[in-house]
């Protein structure tokens, strides 16, 4: 009789699971003040401790696990509250710029090329990225195979769609992979028709990066001190240290730069109320200046 058996290679032993009271009185014996245990007990129910990690690790001592002398664990709270206000602030600049991008790349290909146009290897440059794309989202209809859109194309059209409908099913990265993919005239096209004539490869490196601080917005990841990677190229005209380019600030001198004025002026607005109104929301903790305004407002 044959039996069947896995096996896995040994591993280091993971660590146990501990208790929210465990987690507190941890946190404590490395010297955070917690002034209300109901409430700190409350919030890492509702935050769970490997989501505040990064924001425990913000507040230690160097090469150590204590926390800075003062840490109250309503410094995290704030750090993480802050952060979430600041997510959604991006992401109000980030999404129509997503969505531009997306559509005046489906047009101008369309109009250009032709619906099929994603299936014509010939119009993108000799570098790897259209393989990966193409890979990638046949992979993510396959996924997505139920999905009506996807189901009336297989049907219909064996599978094949018209590069205004297969935009639709792109995350940002693949849109900006997408234009990555094309050959330097049809970037020069695309930057000069609908970006206001910018350099096709810094507007190719933004659209990466942005793509990356989209994903970070998404998925509630972290800004407080966060050094950004990739690291975006600037523009001379920005006067803004190109050392300095691993900060949050970087990018949303990108962020306003190719935005429209109505969300320049509400994103700028925001953020000086939150700054005026917040004792606890220092910009200075994510990178920016203290004339911050002067750099967006030229």
């Amino acid at each position: 009789m044959n039996t069947f058996t896995t096996s896995l290679p040994e591993s280091p032993v993971l660590k146990p699971p501990i208790t929210i009271t465990q987690q507190l009185a941890l946190l404590q014996s490395r010297g955070m003040l917690i002034d209300d245990q109901s409430l700190a007990a409350a919030y890492l129910q509702q935050n769970h401790y490997y989501h505040l990690n990064i924001y425990f690790h913000k507040f230690m001592q160097p090469n150590c696990d204590n926390f800075l002398p003062g840490t109250n664990f309503i410094d995290i709270i704030n750090a993480n509250t802050n952060d979430s206000w600041f997510r959604r602030e991006l992401s109000l600049l980030l999404e129509p710029l997503e969505i531009k991008l997306r559509s005046c790349l489906a047009y101008y290909l369309a109009i250009q090329y032709g619906s099929d146009v994603f299936y014509d290897r010939s119009i993108f440059n000799t570098k790897n990225y259209y393989e990966k794309l193409f890979k990638s989202i046949s992979n993510d209809l396959q996924n997505r195979r139920n999905d009506p859109v996807v189901l009336h194309h297989n049907k219909k059209y064996a599978g094949k769609f018209p590069i205004w409908v297969i935009v639709e099913f792109f995350s940002f990265n693949q849109t900006s992979k997408l234009f990555s993919s094309l050959k330097t005239p049809d970037q020069k096209r695309i930057a000069y028709t609908y970006f206001n004539g910018l350099n096709e490869d810094f507007l190719e490196n933004w659209f990466h990066a942005l793509s990356v601080l989209r994903n970070i917005c998404a998925h509630f990841g972290y800004l407080y001190k966060r050094k950004h990677n990739p690291r975006p190229r600037l523009m001379p005209d920005f006067n803004w240290d190109k050392d300095k380019n691993d900060e949050l600030f970087s990018y949303v001198l990108i962020l306003h730069r190719l935005s429209g004025n109505a969300l320049r002026e509400k994103f700028i607005n925001n953020l000086s109320k939150r700054t005026s109104q917040n004792p606890s929301f220092s910009l200075e903790n994510y990178g920016f200046p203290v004339d911050w305004q002067d750099f967006l407002n030229k």
